[in-house]
């Protein structure tokens, strides 16, 4: 399953979910430009907003940021946050777990600059040293835990620094969509 089918699979489960609803957020306004995320006139008193994922129309090139950080970023890292503008998505584990992934919102005009700062901050978050076998990228959480990809295998972890915990969730981002889907993988 590509990138894209694994996002599309998420949203139309989340959309009959929702009985045809657009899931809402807190609004915020760097993120509400022409063309973007949130759906117009749907602002409510209490500063919710609904959304709709918005397909990325723009190239993003890669090469610089991977220079700068001193390595090659994972495929499926940089196919994450090249497909879609989206909320932060959430669902709850059997447990009753809160799991989520971050959005890839579109600050900034819709513009490649903004992913390339997201990306950079999702490596620079991950220092910490339970995680010093490879490099990692948080791409979100589950309660106190966070959710990183390894960059050398795109494979997903839980791991908590404090509690010494590392564990796998899934094969691959598109797999932990498909989790978030409701699906098992």
């Amino acid at each position: 399953m590509s990138m894209k089918d694994a996002f599309d699979n998420y949203f139309y489960k989340l959309n009959r979910y929702l009985n045809g609803k657009q899931p809402i957020t807190v609004y915020d306004k760097e993120c509400d430009i022409r063309d973007g995320i949130y759906i117009p006139n749907t602002l409510d008193e209490c500063g919710y907003v609904q959304w709709h994922p918005v397909l990325q129309t723009q190239l993003i090139d890669y090469s610089k940021l991977e220079n700068e950080l001193g390595f090659v970023i994972h495929k499926s890292i940089k196919e994450f946050h090249s497909i879609y503008w989206f909320d932060c998505i959430e669902c709850l584990l059997n447990g009753g777990q809160n799991m989520w992934i971050n959005g890839v919102l579109p600050y900034n005009g819709n513009s490649p600059e903004a992913v390339l700062k997201k990306v950079r901050n999702g490596f620079n978050n991950c220092m910490a040293d339970l995680l010093i076998d490879t490099i990692y990228y948080e791409i979100g959480g589950v309660d106190s835990n966070g959710i990183y990809v390894d960059n050398r295998t795109g494979k997903v972890i839980i791991a908590n620094i404090y509690e010494e915990l590392k564990i796998e969730l899934a094969n691959s981002i598109e797999s932990l969509l498909n989790i978030f889907a409701g699906e098992n993988v």
